[in-house]
């Protein structure tokens, strides 16, 4: 059992953290085309501390600059909704990618934010940037109700990621649950840098969470 004596100190930086506590899709093999490790290197290179996160509450949130949530599969609670509500006010910022197909447990919690995902499959969509092409593999259009809200990227005349600020801090729903997955950033075969580039857009530009590198 580690000690504060004998546990090694975390690096430095805003802490990132990747929710794994509400089943979501991703598994844990770091370099998997179905897992997080080309998100937690694209995380740290733009400056971030990323962490995995098992339970949801006030106290682990109250370090945190970001949560991301991946296409959850258990529906947050009424607690978890107004904690993370209140923590977003006060400056944290939300990063979430969920398809319709995997959208109802975070149905409520994006509800909250007055974001929705719409039932349109577009299937695979290419978007245009300066910076590269993004490949969107399971794209859905996102909605949000907010007049401050901006369209990040779009396909097929459709919104498929937003940005809402909420108080002093922000949320981007992403309309696919594959965006922050190492089959659309990177992994050990292979990499995507439109997609990567456009993370890291949404990071610094949107959200203002750490710093190039």
């Amino acid at each position: 059992i580690n000690t504060a004596r004998s546990a090694p100190a975390l690096p430095a930086g805003p802490i990132a953290y990747v929710d794994a506590g509400h089943q979501e899709r991703f598994d844990r093999l770091l370099w998997e085309e179905t897992s997080v490790g080309g998100l937690a290197y694209s995380l740290a290179r733009n400056g971030t501390v990323p962490l995995l996160l098992y339970e949801l509450d006030a106290a682990a949130l109250d370090g945190a600059d970001l949560l991301i949530l991946i296409a959850p599969g258990e529906h947050f609670s009424r607690r978890e909704v107004e904690t993370i509500s209140r923590w977003v006010e006060g400056g944290g910022h939300l990063l979430a990618s969920v398809g319709y197909e995997e959208v109802a447990a975070s149905q409520d919690l994006l509800a909250h934010f007055g974001l929705s995902v719409d039932h349109i499959p577009l299937g695979p969509a290419e978007v245009l940037r300066d910076a590269g092409p993004v490949q969107f593999q399971e794209a859905w259009p996102v909605q949000a109700t907010s007049g401050e809200a901006h369209v990040v990227a779009e396909a097929y005349g459709y919104p498929v990621a937003v940005h809402q600020p909420w108080g002093s801090g922000s949320i981007v729903l992403v309309g696919d649950s594959s965006f922050l997955l190492g089959g659309s950033l990177e992994n050990q075969y292979s990499y995507r840098e439109g997609n990567i580039l456009l993370l890291r857009d949404i990071l610094q530009q949107y959200l203002t969470v750490g710093s190039t590198r």
